[in-house]
């Protein structure tokens, strides 16, 4: 008796680890395009304010374009085709299609792999225009 629940602990632990990677891996797509495209403009600007200001236009366009004021859906598919410019379009999608349709996380990985796609985009446009000192 004792060794099957041994079993079931460790079943249970590597279960929830796995959800645990899955969730993070989850939250890093669609975190990380948005951190590498302020990486990104933090090297192409000059100052601060110049920054803070872009970031902040930036942030309000993509937002906008990428369905998260309004879904995408309610628009004419060439502003959705645009939209989809944006990675926040993908993120979104990925996000609705877990909730709205209830989706696996197998099926949203060409979302994610969208949202990754512009992270190595953005970050190596970053590395590029560093300045190492």
């Amino acid at each position: 008796m004792r060794r099957h629940s041994a079993l079931l602990t460790r079943l249970l632990v590597c279960a929830g680890t796995l959800v645990l990677l899955v969730a993070i891996g989850y939250v890093a797509a669609e975190v990380n395009p948005f951190l590498a495209l302020g990486l990104m403009l933090a090297t192409l600007l000059r100052s601060e304010a110049a920054l803070i200001a872009a970031l902040v236009i930036v942030s309000m366009v993509l937002a906008a374009l990428g369905g998260a004021w309004f879904p995408l859906e309610v628009t004419g598919p060439t502003f959705a085709a645009i939209g989809h410019l944006s990675p926040a379009a993908w993120v979104l999608d990925a996000l609705r299609a877990i909730i709205l349709r209830g989706w696996s996380v197998g099926q949203i990985l060409p979302y994610l792999g969208a949202a990754w796609g512009y992270t190595v985009v953005f970050l190596g446009i970053a590395l590029w225009r560093f300045r190492f000192e």
